[in-house]
């Protein structure tokens, strides 16, 4: 007899029970498989979003710092074009003496060491056949190639230009490097008023510091085009270089969408977008295989794991769904008689099982009532304690490692006398932040280990801001919780004023207000808009005391509302490219009955 003719006859054995629960396993396993396919491709999808949203986000954070250079290089040309030496130079309508020239020469090597993204500037006047440069000084000796090379290449300067081949041409300096982008721009006659082109400016960038603003360990192409042809390319671009120009000739209208493409072979995801000032395009692209092997390696066995554990779950289900009855029901006839204010129950039969156990602590709850409504206060503050607790030592993990990533970046870049100097300084803030393990600071204490915290960022960022304390004298002996300032003054350094093409300023300011005890710390950095904004009083408000988005600011809000009352905490408020003030308010002195008082802390 064949099987499916079988399956009749061998399901009529079965009680009408288990027949539907055999039919609820078929239902499960074909819900399985249909979840299995739905999750598999909901899983692609997912990651094909987030990982197209991320390399959107690293296209415009390339595409940003790349037209703030440009801008920069722009206010160079224009400084040298309305340089009133270089035009007197050019012209020869005035005359020039050394001590100008030597003037003339710092400029441009100042200019190159305000910005460490650029290596030279050169100047080169027509008149007198001079060329002044910000590494080798001013020189007019120079061969009839490079002469005839920068005359011709002035003559058909049009504004910005780019080219890589400018460092191949000066045949007087051999040492020069040559793997370098050069940019240039013509110098006009601003005294006669003509724009007649009297000289060539030119700003050269190692192609190497272009190739690390691309990056370059993730294992994606990135590619700047330059009329649809390859111009610079990270190195898990060079494989695909002989192509790339005539694919991308009809995909370059793309601004900085995701795409998913046909490419040498297979699917690609790409993000495409072009550079106002250079004429560029850049372009980022992963293959889709590379995104989803794992997840589809996933899917299979996830559908796999679900169905057998339907099965097996569904099998045991009818083995102890009977016993599991016959148990309970004397549990629910002692909860309806507790209920009903019956506190003397009996415990029926006399099994030994895991609901003896059950029976037995049910009725070691209802003699325990009573003394834990006693207690419910004592562990209250308990929990508060151990909460307090606990959100103090999240804060020392992040900051140590942020030390830490800091001392490694001195490292790389071999900056050993400014490791030192964060070494000292590191050493100072964790004397004070210790605090002879007590939950309260002095301000004075307190205010001594953020300059050492703040010096500790100033060796990493430089002159990329300037902070400027004012404390009220009368506030400094106040005790306080610790490390409340230091983690939003961070955020102020590294998420308001670091974005910012130029340096900016941190203010840090503290005063008594009726009786509130008041901290203030405000950048004039980038600021955010209102949806951000928004989200960061939601998080503030759901008063959790685990790590998630903006985790400085919820700790220390969450840390003042447990020792001072949900009355105090963390007021916000910003403006795009404005910059963001953040309120600490504190009552005036501690609360008499605040945990450490009341109970110490070890």
């Amino acid at each position: 007899m064949e099987l499916w003719k079988m399956f009749p006859v061998f399901l009529r054995r079965f009680t009408r029970l288990q027949r539907i629960m055999a039919m609820l396993v078929a239902v499960a396993v074909v819900l399985s498989v249909l979840f299995g396919t739905i999750f598999a491709y909901l899983n692609r999808q997912n990651i094909y979003q987030a990982v197209g949203m991320e390399m959107e986000y690293d296209v415009n954070r390339i595409l940003t710092y790349m037209e703030g250079q440009m801008e920069n290089m722009e206010s160079i040309f224009d400084e040298l074009l309305n340089d009133s030496y270089l035009q007197k130079y050019t012209t020869g309508i005035f005359a020039t003496d050394v001590y100008d020239l030597v003037d003339f020469n710092k400029r441009l090597q100042s200019m190159v060491s305000r910005n460490s993204f650029l290596d030279t500037i050169d100047v080169y006047v027509e008149r007198t056949g001079v060329l002044f440069t910000s590494d080798q000084g001013p020189t007019s000796h120079i061969d009839s190639r490079t002469k005839q090379y920068l005359q011709s290449y002035m003559e058909s300067a049009n504004g910005l230009q780019v080219t890589k081949e400018y460092r191949q041409h000066l045949y007087f300096w051999l040492t020069r490097a040559k793997d370098h982008v050069t940019f240039t721009f013509p110098i006009y006659d601003l005294y006669r008023g003509s724009v007649k082109t009297v000289g060539l400016a030119a700003i050269s960038v190692r192609e190497s510091s272009i190739l690390n603003l691309l990056g370059g360990d993730d294992g994606r192409c990135r590619v700047l085009l330059d009329d649809h042809t390859v111009f610079l390319t990270n190195g898990a671009g060079q494989g695909v270089l002989p192509q790339l120009g005539e694919t991308f000739e009809a995909s370059l209208s793309l601004d900085a969408k995701v795409h998913q493409l046909s490419l040498y072979g297979e699917k690609q995801l790409v993000v495409a977008t072009s550079m106002n000032n250079t004429g560029w395009t850049l372009v980022v692209m992963v293959p889709l295989s590379q995104l989803t092997s794992l997840g589809d390696s996933l899917g299979s066995y996830a559908i796999l794991l679900i169905i057998l554990n339907v099965v097996l779950l569904l099998v045991a289900e009818m083995v102890i769904i009977r016993y599991l009855a016959r148990r309970i029901q004397p549990l629910m006839s002692m909860m309806e008689n507790l209920k009903q204010g019956d506190f003397q129950t009996e415990i029926p039969g006399d099994e030994k099982d895991e609901f003896s156990y059950l029976f037995d602590a049910f009725r070691s709850m209802q003699q325990r009532i009573q003394q834990q409504f006693n207690e419910i206060y004592h562990l209250s503050l308990l929990q508060k304690e151990a909460n307090l607790k606990l959100m103090h030592a999240q804060i020392n993990p992040h900051f140590i490692y942020n030390i830490f990533y800091n001392m490694n970046w001195l490292i790389q870049l071999k900056k050993y006398d400014k490791l030192e100097d964060m070494v000292e300084a590191v050493a100072v803030f964790f004397k004070k932040s210790l605090n002879n393990g007590q939950p309260f600071i002095l301000i004075r204490d307190e205010m001594k280990m953020l300059e050492s915290y703040i010096a500790i960022q100033h060796i990493r960022f430089g002159d990329r801001f300037q902070a400027k304390v004012e404390i009220q004298p009368e506030i400094l002996d106040t005790p306080i919780l610790t490390h409340l300032l230091q983690p939003i003054v961070e955020n102020a350094i590294r998420h308001g004023v670091e974005p910012l093409p130029q340096p900016g300023q941190v203010w840090i300011r503290g005063y008594f207000q009726q009786e509130q005890l008041i901290f203030e710390i405000e950048d004039n950095g980038v600021g955010m808009d209102e949806q951000t904004l928004c989200q960061i009083r939601q998080t503030l408000k759901k008063a959790q005391t685990d790590t998630g988005d903006f985790f400085a600011l919820n700790n220390v809000h969450q840390r003042i509302q447990i020792l001072y009352g949900e009355s105090y905490g963390l007021r916000i408020e910003s403006q795009p490219q404005q910059g963001t003030r953040v309120q600490i308010v504190l009552p005036k002195t501690l609360p008499q009955n605040s945990i450490s008082s009341g109970m110490g802390w070890r």
